[in-house]
């Protein structure tokens, strides 16, 4: 009837043996199980696609707090020492320096301290930042032991936090002794 009239309009030819209702029903069955296959594919392409979404928008939106953004600055090395001369007034002779922290960004160039110590101090992060200065410093002292004065002065600022922590003492200790120079 209907059905054999759109089969043969379509170009096909139905066997006389085969009932319409049949043939209907086999082609939504084969074209069922043409979609349950292409399913599992269509659901690792989509998986894949998201995936690459998130990470592209992790990479264009970099949402890091700024304790993140800190953290990862001083695991990398760009909170560094800047040296503030300390000189005698009356001779005119360098006695010594005062460290400060600076953030040598990479993009942004120096960052002032004032952007930064205040997110150390509240996130906790300032006893690593200054633990880091002072490897620094004393490297960087080393190196030119035998060019400074003697009695030279290294004054570094320490947090509240810091000098309370139960390490705070052994870490002077090891500051001083990291020096291969007594005086």
């Amino acid at each position: 009837a209907e059905t054999e009239h759109q089969h043969q309009e379509a170009g096909g030819e139905m066997p006389a043996d085969l009932d319409p209702a049949q043939t209907q029903h086999s082609r939504a069955d084969r074209e069922g199980q043409h979609e349950q296959k292409a399913e599992p594919l269509e659901m690792v392409i989509e998986t894949i696609s998201l995936a690459a979404a998130y990470a592209i928008d992790k990479y264009l939106n970099k949402n890091d707090t700024p304790e993140e953004t800190l953290r990862r600055a001083i695991v990398k090395g760009e909170i560094v020492p800047f040296y503030q001369p300390i000189v005698n007034g009356r001779e005119g002779t360098l006695r010594g320096v005062e460290v400060l922290a600076r953030w040598k960004h990479p993009i942004a160039g120096y960052i002032s301290p004032a952007s930064f110590i205040p997110v150390a101090e509240k996130s906790g992060l300032i006893v690593p930042l200054t633990q880091s200065l002072m490897r620094q410093v004393a490297e960087n002292m080393n190196a030119i032991a035998s060019k400074l004065p003697s009695g030279f002065h290294v004054g570094i600022n320490f947090s509240a936090s810091h000098i309370t922590s139960p390490t705070f003492v052994q870490e002077c200790l090891h500051y001083r002794d990291s020096f291969n120079r007594d005086d």
